[in-house]
């Protein structure tokens, strides 16, 4: 059963038999995870779906690579954080009035009477840290990937994932403190370790784009990685 394959095993048998079944396997257990990050680095549903196909394409051309330095989901991971910090570069998403605006929408409530309104502000105060907090964070403890895994991804030493995970919970405590709510970091990290996870919209998942990206992967040009999608 596919399932119980390794990702490592989905790859060997992919390249002996060329049978997409076992790329549709591999993009799908991963797609999700994948999506939430360049969604979340790009704030851009269709620029996330893009970086997700593009980059599911790359590594399989490149998993010689991968095998060298770590598991299939961090490389994976690692190549869709590095292609959404560069479109985010390219057309300066990024907007002082966005992170405001968040600030408006949340804090004007400060009784914070139920857990569910703490999940919002603790996430929202989350997504205001810079990105060397921010990111260890999400995927250790919202995504929950190993230490290691996060290592791999931000190409930093454990010690300092570690080290940034336990500053970034020490801000977003201050933050809350600040506005008029106290909360243990281990409180804080348990709300963020259930925050509600968003899956990979239906349109990156479809057959049709699982046939795109075989047909691309097939091809042996650099440049079938930039073409763009073509949806039924």
């Amino acid at each position: 059963m596919l399932k119980k394959k390794s990702d490592i095993e989905l790859l060997d048998l992919y390249a002996s038999s060329k049978d997409q079944k076992y790329l549709s396997e591999l993009f799908l257990r991963h797609s999700d995870i994948a999506f939430r990050t360049s969604r979340r680095i790009t704030k851009n549903a269709a620029d996330a779906e893009d970086i997700v196909q593009i980059s599911f394409i790359e590594v399989i051309k490149t998993h010689q690579k991968f095998r060298q330095e770590g598991k299939f989901l961090s490389w994976f991971l690692k190549i869709v954080s590095h292609r959404s910090i560069d479109r985010i570069r390219s057309e300066k998403r990024r907007s002082s009035k966005e992170s405001q605006a968040i600030k408006t929408e949340y804090y004007e409530d400060k009784t914070l009477e139920n857990d569910e309104k703490r999940k919002q502000v603790i996430e929202s105060y989350l997504s205001l840290l810079p990105p060397r907090y921010r990111e260890p964070i999400y995927m250790k403890i919202v995504e929950g990937l190993s230490t290691r895994e996060v290592s791999n991804i931000l190409a930093k030493p454990e010690k300092t994932i570690r080290t940034q995970i336990s500053r970034g919970l020490e801000k977003i405590k201050a933050s809350l403190k600040t506005s008029g709510v106290t909360l243990s970091v281990l409180m804080i990290s348990n709300f963020l370790n259930n925050l509600s996870l968003e899956a990979a919209p239906a349109s990156l998942t479809s057959q049709s784009s699982l046939n795109h990206m075989s047909t691309q992967i097939s091809i042996g040009s650099q440049t079938a990685l930039f073409l763009p999608k073509v949806y039924c």
